[in-house]
């Protein structure tokens, strides 16, 4: 009975492990270093790493899209891609790769002087945090900003940016 009981709590481990070692999850993957040439939008950039250009995907953030305005006419995409750019354009940033999304885009978390840029975009409230997220320093630093009413939270109120691309895009 308890070699069978064994077996099957490997079986269920096997099972439970192995999507994420096919998608990588937890394979090895160093931080790479890259300048950043081009700002999209609050949260999409293009990474040069030699002669190699990535089209980079924020993680765990959604920042609005560079034609959305808030609700009181205040054009909070353009605001969060200046932002951005002020940032990181033209500077070397580490970038943490999580893998790849649906449209090619490599995912990942950008450090510039060991600061995560993707949580400062939510902290100055350039951007939200996914709300699925499980990373709970997004969330936090999500409702500092709506507290301190920076960015987005200072105006009469907006389209989350997953809703305004279902409505007008």
């Amino acid at each position: 009975m308890q070699v069978l009981k064994s077996q099957s709590v490997k079986i269920l481990f096997s099972l439970l492990l192995l999507p994420s070692i096919l998608t990588g999850i937890y394979s090895y993957r160093p931080d790479l270093r890259c300048k950043c040439i081009r700002v999209l939008d609050g949260d999409t950039v293009i990474l040069k790493r030699g002669s190699q250009s990535l089209r980079v995907r924020l993680s765990f953030i959604d920042a609005p899209e560079k034609s959305q305005y808030s609700f009181d006419k205040v054009p909070i995409g353009l605001e969060s891609k200046l932002f951005l750019e002020k940032l990181i354009l033209n500077k070397t940033v580490k970038l943490k790769n999580f893998g790849k999304d649906l449209y090619s885009r490599t995912i990942g978390e950008i450090f510039y002087q060991n600061y995560s840029i993707n949580e400062l975009m939510v902290t100055q409230g350039m951007a939200i945090s996914f709300m699925n997220n499980k990373k709970i320093r997004f969330n936090i630093a999500e409702y500092k900003a709506k507290i301190q009413r920076k960015g987005i939270w200072k105006t009469s109120g907006f389209y989350e940016p997953k809703k305004y691309r279902k409505m007008f895009k």
